[in-house]
């Protein structure tokens, strides 16, 4: 099934806003076009950049009602998003030395939104430049953290989980010296952050976020070295995630991270 690409403006309010905390579209000092993907739901929503040929923030939420999903199949490439000028491709990355790495997961929309979901994650628009090390390493264990991970035999659950509502953005540091890769100078970041907003079963908000250098060399167990808050991910991106004056900003939930999501 071919997953649907809507502008935001188009979108009925409830379905325009719902992957965003208290409805706040995020912003950027940067041009930036928003492109959603949906079905009958909106799945994610990104800010993609004609300048530096990446997204410059991903935003999804999840509330679970049903156990993960885990028989889905991962595409062979990725699509092209005709809104983009000029539209990358998957040949694009061809021979660059990087992989192409997903800002919202396809695992974590495969077992929380199903196979659909997963399919329309594979679009050069949910994409940076991303060191394998680094993809396959510390920043796919702050994923299965969030997200779950299906093992050879059963599931393990991360933060993710039927009583929750989890809010996850995430995205690139870009610099004014970053390195250039294929005929059309896709940005490789410097860093890249995530920012998780939670709602547990009891009803309370929790954050937590990360920040990490672009480096192939950070132990994967080592993940929760790099937290830190809204407030810097804003500061160093430029970007607006939630409203100003909220108790989110400075709020780091790290011991609440660790019972919630196993850590």
């Amino acid at each position: 099934m071919r997953f649907l690409r809507i502008a935001g403006l188009m979108l009925a309010p409830a379905l325009a806003f719902a992957q965003y905390y208290g409805g706040l579209q995020p912003t950027s000092t940067k041009t930036q076009k928003i492109f959603k993907y949906s079905s009958s739901t909106t799945y994610y929503a990104v800010g993609w950049s004609d300048t530096t040929h990446t997204a410059l923030w991903s935003a999804f939420t999840v509330t679970p009602t049903t156990t993960p999903v885990t028989t889905c199949t991962r595409p062979s490439s990725f699509a092209s998003e005709a809104g983009e000028s000029p539209v990358i491709t998957d040949s694009d990355y061809s021979g660059t030395g990087y992989d192409r790495g997903h800002m919202v997961p396809n695992a974590a929309m495969a077992y929380w939104r199903g196979c659909t979901a997963s399919n329309a994650t594979f679009i050069t628009s949910n994409l940076c430049p991303q060191i394998h090390a680094f993809n396959a390493g510390v920043w796919e264990k702050l994923e299965s953290k969030v997200a779950g991970i299906n093992g050879s035999s059963s599931f393990t659950y991360g933060l993710i989980k039927k009583g929750f509502t989890v809010w996850v953005y995430c995205g690139p540091v870009i610099g004014t010296s970053d390195k250039k890769v294929g005929s059309k100078g896709i940005d490789v970041p410097a860093k890249f952050w995530k920012t998780v907003i939670w709602k547990n079963s009891s009803g309370v908000i929790r954050t937590l976020s990360w920040m990490y250098n672009h480096d192939g060399t950070i132990p994967s167990a080592n993940y929760m070295n790099y937290t830190t808050t809204i407030r810097a991910i804003q500061t160093a991106t430029g970007l607006k995630l939630v409203a100003d004056g909220s108790a989110l900003l400075d709020q780091k939930d790290t011991s609440s991270w660790t019972a919630d999501a196993g850590a």
